[in-house]
């Protein structure tokens, strides 16, 4: 017992420095959380390679934090700056998973992508993946940007309405952006004959999307009161629930003859209903 407490209080002042250093450095702290959450918590990148193959693993951290960095950092300034709710963040989010699975990456197209598997034959039509597409686009919204702008609030309620970067900042995010999206559609290669006409709609999607976030008010969709009815566990609880849930329809409905525009439903009104609930009092 002699022994145990030094090592404990040990642990405990390697915590608090590591902690200090991420309160020291905020913009970090926003990095970490994303790719974060999407990527490494998710199981998406495989964390493996951190052991098997180093360079490997840093080489695909440096292409995600060239992707997520920038865009939850444009869209976080644009919440503040233009004082706008969460109903245009998860509007800049989508705007950001077309960016990523669109122009970047393809996997919104590419029926063979590796990531899409079973959805690029199931749902896919006029050359887009409709059914990955839904999902993926609102994953992005949720996960990649809103749960990471919104942890990083609870964390630093200083700064919430501060912003992290100056205008310099924006435009390096803005070049590291585009960059990595050129980089990462080269290295893809899928350049069928239709791949033009899907880029460019796939644009005007995203730049609709930007003038909507900018010009929906601040409340809209805003919740009636701060505190839900629910308790944390059964939130908890609900989000396991739905996951499984959504992961076996989706599985049940690819081996089925059932249209694909059903999964797409289920999923975009499944995503929805849970987001737009609404705190009444008691």
């Amino acid at each position: 017992m002699t022994t145990w407490y030094p090592q404990v209080a040990e642990k405990k002042g390697r915590v608090a420095r590591i902690v200090g250093y991420l309160k020291a450095r905020p913009l970090l702290c926003l990095l970490i959380l994303t790719p974060g959450i999407p990527e490494y918590l998710s199981g998406s990148s495989n964390m493996a390679f951190l052991v098997l193959s180093p360079p490997v693993f840093f080489l695909f951290l440096a292409a995600n934090l060239a992707l997520y960095g920038p865009g939850v950092i444009l869209i976080r300034e644009a919440k503040i700056r233009w004082n706008k709710g969460w109903a245009s963040v998860f509007l800049l989010g989508a705007a950001y998973g077309i960016v990523e699975e669109g122009l970047a990456l393809r996997t919104l197209f590419n029926p063979t992508s590796s990531a899409v598997g079973n959805l690029g034959v199931y749902g896919h039509w006029l050359g887009v993946n409709w059914v990955w597409t839904v999902g993926l686009v609102i994953f992005h919204s949720v996960f990649s940007i809103g749960l990471p702008i919104f942890i990083f609030g609870l964390a630093f309620p200083d700064l919430k309405s501060k912003s992290l970067v100056s205008t310099r900042g924006i435009q390096l995010s803005i070049l590291t952006l585009a960059t990595d999206c050129v980089l990462l559609s080269l290295l893809v290669n899928y350049w069928p004959a239709q791949i033009g006409g899907l880029l460019l709609l796939s644009s005007i999607v995203v730049a609709l999307l930007v003038v909507t976030a900018k010009k929906l008010p601040a409340d809209f969709l805003k919740a009636v009161r701060a505190e839900p009815r629910w308790r944390p566990r059964a939130f908890f609880l609900l989000g396991i629930a739905f996951g499984y849930l959504q992961e076996a329809s989706q599985l049940a409905l690819t081996s089925s003859r059932l249209s694909s525009w059903f999964s797409i439903s289920l999923s975009r009104s499944g995503y929805f209903g849970l987001s737009s609930v609404q705190w009444e009092p008691n």
